[in-house]
This record gives C-alpha cells, structure tokens and sequence, in this order.
C-alpha cells in the first residue's frame, strides 16, 4: 500500500473576520475524514498564531495535525514565503493548499479561488491583491466554486488555459435544515409556512419595530464596494420609498444588512431600517418574514444569499449576472439595474401576478438540495484523494512515472538551440545525447533549431513531432549564428501566432536538462516575470564493466546498465557561486527587449551569459539562478573544458570555428553591461536566510549608497502610495 500524501493547509483566513470563506472551510474540516481512519491522505492544519482557536464543535484538533506557526503579515508577504518553505521543506509536505492566497514555491499549490472582484472592478491595489495575484502565478492546480469564477479566472489569467493548468469547480453548500421538503401552494401573501424544526428564529427585532410578516423588502450590501451596488437600494428608496410604504401599509418598508459600523448595530435613515452583523436566528427571521429579498449585486463568485433566500420559501430578486443564472436558473425573479424595474418587480411580487411566483419558489427548493455539504465534501475528498495515486513525493525521481494531473511532468519547454557541423566523431556523439536527451525530457514540449543540422535528413525525421528543425530553412537560410536576439524575437513571434503564453529555453548545444527535477515549479516564477540564467552541472558517463547491477553508487549517480552516470557542479566556479557559468536562459512570453540596450550578440561566446543577464535586468526582468532545484547538464568531455583551462579553451575554440568560417567574432557583450547572477541555492545553503552580511564582508564590505539603495527598494515593495 502507498503511503497517504501529505497535504498542508495554511488556515491564514481564521485570522480575520468571520465570513461566508471561513463557513466554507469549517464545513471542510468538520466533514472530510479524519487522519486516524484516512488511507489516502493526511493533513496537516497550519494555525497561524494564538490569536484564534477552532471551534470544538469541529473536533479540528482531535481529527488532524496541528502546527502552531507565526501570523500572517501582508507587509512581510515575502519573508512569508521563505517560511513555509521552510516549513514544507523540514516536515517533507507532499501539496500546499491555502484558506487565502498565501503560497510556497517548493511544492506544488492547490488555490481554491472564490471570485475575481478586484480585477473585474480594478479595486485600488494593495497588499491583498498583490498577494492574490502572486498566488495565482504561482499554483499548480486550480479550485474553484462556479463555472463563472472559472471563466473569469481565466480571462485574466489567459496562461490558465493556454499552457493547461488543471482548473476544477466544487461548488459551495448550502445549509439544509431550512428546508420544507414539501413544494409551497401557498401563496405570498400568506404566512410563509416553511418548516421550522431545525431553524432557530428569532423575530424579537422585528417586532420592536412593530414590522409584521411581508411589509418589508429584505435586501443585502455587506459592504460598500462598487460591485454591491448599495445605490440602487438607495435609488429606490429616493424615488418610491412613500409609495411603497403606502402598498405594504408599514412605516420602514425596506430592511437593509450591511456590515458598517453602526452603533449597537441598529439605525434608521428615512424609511430604511439599517442592520448590522446580526445573530443568524434573526437573520433567519428576516429572510422568512420578507415580502422578497432583493439581491443588488453585481457580481458574485457563489451568491449564497440567494440560496439562504431560496431555503425559507422568500421570493428573490436580483440583476442578471453569469453565476446567478449558472446556479439560481429559473429561481430569480430577474431585474435591470434601476429603480423602475425593481419597483416593477416588487409590485409583480406583491400582487401575485399568475403562478410565476409560487412556480419560482419551487424551483428554489429543488436546486438547494444540489448544495449540500455531503456534495461538497464528497468531491472534495475524491478531489484530494486522486493525489494519493503518488507515492514518496519528496523524492522526485518518481514523477516521471506519475499520473496525477497536479503532478505529474507537463511537457510546456519550448527549447531553441543552433546546431552546426561538428566534424570531431566523439564530440557529435556528445551534441547528439543532449539533443535526445532533452527530446525525451517529459517536460520538454518541442525543440526549435535555428542551425543547419549535424546530421542527414533521416536523423530527423526520426525525431519529429517534438523537433522542429526544419525552421532554419525559412527564417534562417543563411545559417547565421543565433543571437539572444533572434531567439527572443522568434519565440514571441511563434507565441503571438499561436494565441498562447508560452514557456521557453535558449540553451546550449551541449546542454540538456534533466528529467527528474520538478520543472514543474519553475513556472511559478516565470509567470511572475523571473527570467531564469541556470548554471550548468557537469556530466559524465563513465564505464566501468567491473561494476554489476547490485553495486553501490553515490548519492549523486544514476545507473544506466554498467554505466555510472556523474553530474556534478565544479568547485572552482562555486568559489564564485556560480555567478558567471549560464548555460540555459528560461522565459515567459512575451519578452519586451528594451529598444535602448543590445540584444544583437551571439550565443556561445565568454561572457554572453552575463552580457544577456544585463539586457534582461535593464528590461525590467528579475533574473535568478536555482541551478540545485532544476538542474541543466553541460556534456563536454570531449574537449575537456573545465574551470582550470576555460579560458584557453574557449580562445582557442573561438579561433578554429573562425578559421572554418563557423562562427563569427565575438563582439564582447559583456563590455557593454555584465550582470553576475549567484547561484540562489547555494546562498540559502539549507538555511532559511542567507546571511547577507557574509557576502557583503567577502566582497570587502559595502558602501552607505548601496545600503541606501537597498533600503529605498526594500521600502518600495514594502509600502503601497494610494492617494485619494
């Protein structure tokens, strides 16, 4: 039997108010299965803090495992990060779910999205919605609670799609002891009559204010955002208020929950009863003894009020959106977003026009009962279950056997390389293991070679569909030596006519990557508009007949028959950190090149790999070198080129293919701009931070002006400017 997977909640959400989210999440953890009877998964609760407990009617701490953490603080969002991955690293987590939007970038992240408010009403930013925004770019996997949230999850995040991220709906419940199981034939005007055995109700409220049963609108603005839409409640009661008092006979014909600040949670404002945070016996009241319940809402990722309304028999209005008519259908008695046409429909309410209402109050009923928790949970645990398909995540040699669509390898790296022809016979063996190495990489999606080939025509054709070598003979026929330019402008260009984001690798003839890291992850940073300079591992495969099938290797060897297989990265350059030995440049789509920096230099030549890491940097890229995480394999025995003699090699190189009019000179790039980009990995060094003042006091200290500019950009991503 495989072991359970290891998932991980971060319940950051129980750190703020209590809202419909954290209804959504207490169901979760009071209905999925417990640890102690759970084969397939076992989780793990982060608790943020000690400021908040769960409820014991939950039986959180007896069911899962509980980790005590620091609080969430949205102005050290990204010291955040590097302590969950801290976390996930020590206690070997398998996925990393957040209650809201905080994320981890060493495994994968399951986002459970709710709506898309801030980006369809371009709500000011803050540190919220950067942090939503982030989250998104990073996750593996998507949940989401409507077909509409999905959509438009995808609108504004097109890369969702394009590059098929897994995206699943598991809709929200409804409480069902509400209900009356039997359909009303009564009609509005009566006393609704809806049984009331597990409902507590409480109509002390109402009749402080002498309102009786179906005198009053009920309608719903929890808060003053735009997408509320709170005016129109306003609207109506400016232009109508005295005639619809006049039609229910009643002084307050309007009953209006927000959650503002209102002294002891009442006030009264012309002909409008204002209420806040309200115990649920007397919302249930209110929702019961309405006339109808007015939803003025523009948007909505669920609309749980319209259901809430649906359990208690009470008529509902609301603007048409996607998700009321994905989930409300023929429930909602639709209206225009004006006055005249809420007053319309409250008149049509009022007089019982036909059998529409009665016919729509039944339709409520029957589509409640798609909500239930049991539902929810149900698809929920199947959901988490179909991940314990994987065993022994945290060894990453396995994904490539994996079916999982979460985890499993994605072929999304478009690599471009230029091939030439190579006349040393053992060299060409080398260039030709890399090129079928990365062909048979199951992250690799396709290979574009801007080179005149190595090798006959029946070479190729035999590696189609992944390799486009043909490209050369179109956009190439001079076979000239590929710049980072033309790369660069080529892969935006073949992104752009295929409609999609794309993901791409400019990279050495005489690298390939490997297979068993989780190229998955790096997507997380490119879309957050990282440009990865990867440094290189030296590979080798050594023979050794005297060693069979049971002998031992070292930690960093793979077996290939009697083949040893060694990758290792070279000591010398790791005196440097790694700072000046790129072989692979890995990119999103599209890359805007600034117009005032040259790109127009070739690949291959010393010092290109620094000379691009400027260009990209004053292009505004962020660029990172993680070369432990996903590693790239430099094969090149045949010149025995290494950190003692590169110098000389690389010279003496440069001559030959001169001489044979092979390659072009070297323009020296790197004398117009050098950005020295240190391996990350090694810095953290298994750490949680790297000790920044040893670097500063190896590199001979570091003046106030530098101190200064750190400090003005640590004050920059640390404070948002929003003016009135």
């Amino acid at each position: 039997m495989s072991k359970p997977i290891s998932i991980v909640i971060d319940t950051v959400f129980f750190q703020m108010a209590y809202s419909g989210i954290t209804r959504v999440w207490e169901t979760l953890f009071k209905n999925l299965p417990s640890n102690n009877n759970n084969t397939k998964y076992q989780i793990t609760l982060l608790q943020r803090g000690k400021t908040y407990k769960f409820n014991p009617d939950l039986n959180i701490y007896d069911k899962y495992n509980i980790i005590n953490i620091n609080e969430f603080n949205y102005t050290s969002m990204s010291q955040d990060v590097d302590y969950l991955n801290q976390i996930c690293k020590t206690y070997k987590f398998d996925i990393f779910i957040s209650t809201y939007y905080t994320y981890c970038t060493v495994i994968p992240n399951i986002l459970l999205i709710h709506d898309m408010i801030p980006e369809i009403y371009k709500l000011p930013l803050n540190h919220m919605w950067q942090q939503k925004n982030k989250a998104i770019l990073n996750a593996s996997s998507f949940i989401t609670i409507s077909k509409s949230t999905s959509n438009d999850l995808i609108k504004f995040y097109p890369h969702i799609k394009s590059c098929s991220y897994p995206v699943d709906i598991i809709y929200n419940s409804v409480k069902q002891q509400n209900l009356n199981l039997q359909e009303p034939n009564n009609t509005t005007n009566t006393t609704n009559t809806t049984n009331t055995t597990n409902t507590t109700y409480d109509d002390k409220l109402l009749n402080k204010f002498n309102i009786k049963p179906k005198t009053y609108i009920f309608a719903m603005a929890t808060n003053n955002e735009e997408y509320k839409n709170i005016k129109l409640i306003k609207n109506l009661h400016d232009k109508y208020s005295d005639l619809i008092a006049n039609m229910l006979k009643t002084r307050l014909p309007i009953i209006m929950l927000t959650n503002a600040n209102i002294p002891n949670g009442v006030a009264i404002d012309g002909n409008i009863l204002y209420l806040s945070h309200v115990p649920d016996a007397v919302l249930n009241s209110l929702y019961k003894n309405a006339l109808c319940f007015v939803c003025p809402s523009l948007y909505e990722g669920f609309g749980l009020p319209i259901f809430e309304a649906y359990s208690h028999g009470t008529p509902v209005l609301a603007i048409r959106n996607p998700v009321f008519e994905e989930l409300g259908g023929g429930g909602i008695h639709y209206i225009e977003n004006n006055a005249d046409s809420l007053l319309e429909k409250i008149q049509y309410i009022y007089n019982n026009e036909g059998k529409s209402v009665s016919s729509r109050i039944s339709f409520g009923y029957n589509q409640i009962i798609k909500f239930t928790e049991t539902l929810q949970t149900d698809k929920w645990d199947s959901y988490l279950s179909n991940l314990s398909n994987l065993s022994n995540l945290s060894n990453l040699s396995n994904l490539s056997n994996l079916s999982n669509p979460i985890l499993e390898p994605k072929p999304f790296i478009n690599i471009i390389i230029q091939t030439y022809k190579e006349s040393n016979i053992e060299r060409l063996k080398e260039l030709e293991y890399c090129i079928k190495a990365n062909l048979n990489n199951p992250y690799v999606n396709s290979i574009h070679d801007f080179g005149c080939g190595l090798y006959d025509k029946d070479f190729y054709n035999n590696l189609e569909p992944k390799y486009k070598e043909k490209y050369y003979i179109a956009n190439n026929p001079n076979n000239k030596w590929m710049t980072f330019e033309m790369a660069i402008k080529y892969a935006n260009v073949y992104s752009k006519v295929n409609d999609t984001h794309q993901y791409w690798c400019i990279m050495n003839l005489d690298t390939f990557l490997d297979k068993d890291s989780n190229w998955n992850l790096i997507r997380g940073k490119l879309n957050e508009g990282y440009i990865f300079a990867q440094s290189r591992h030296e590979f080798n495969i050594i023979k050794n007949d005297n060693i069979n099938g049971n002998g031992n290797e070292n930690n960093n060897t793979n077996r290939n028959g009697n083949d040893i297989i060694e990758a290792k990265m070279d000591e010398n350059f790791a005196k440097l950190l790694h700072a000046h030995t790129q072989d692979a440049w890995l990119f999103k789509t599209p890359i805007i090149m600034n117009p005032n920096v040259d790109f127009d230099f070739e690949i291959g030549f010393l010092g290109c790999d620094n000379a691009i890491a400027d260009r990209f940097v004053k292009s505004g890229y962020k660029v990172i070198n993680q070369p432990k995480t996903y590693k790239v394999f430099h094969y090149d025995i045949a010149k025995g080129k290494t950190s003692l003699n590169f110098l000389e090699k690389h010279e003496q190189e440069t001559k030959d293919m001169a001489i044979k009019n092979l390659k072009p000179k070297n323009k020296y790039p790197e004398r117009n701009g050098s950005y020295l980009v240190p391996n990350y990995d090694q810095l953290l060094d298994n750490n949680q931070e790297i000790d920044i003042n040893s670097i500063i006091r190896n590199l001979g200290g570091c003046s106030n002006l530098e101190k200064y500019e750190f400090i003005c950009n640590l004050f920059s991503s640390r404070i948002i400017i929003n003016n009135p």
